[in-house]
């Protein structure tokens, strides 16, 4: 939402900012990848090339020189809401972080 205009920065009440550690995320990545394509990412050199391209992309979220979507741009993006902002670990089991966000909004 980050790029969908100013409007959209003061109409929560909430929000939730989910962050996992590049190293888990990646490997989540590619696993998914492999899963959706499986040797085609081998086989086919466009479906390959395409996913070199996603991995690498992706790999840049934490460089702070990078211009795409990225940590900085969300954080900077975060400090423009008129909201309370919940960070959650990515890492965290699913059951944990529902629990962390009905806190929030029941309390």
């Amino acid at each position: 939402m980050v790029s969908w205009g100013k409007e959209w920065e003061s109409l929560f009440d909430l929000a939730i900012f989910i962050r996992l550690d590049n190293d888990i995320r990646m490997e989540r990545l590619k696993k998914r990848e492999f899963e959706r394509y499986g040797d085609e990412l081998k086989t086919n050199i466009e479906r390959k090339r395409n996913y070199e391209a996603f991995i690498n992309w992706a790999n840049q979220y934490e460089n702070p020189e990078f211009d795409g979507r990225s940590l900085r741009v969300h954080n900077n993006w975060i400090e423009k809401l008129d909201c309370k902002v919940l960070r959650i670990d990515g890492a965290l089991e699913l059951k944990k972080k529902v629990s962390m966000v009905l806190y929030e909004i029941t309390s």
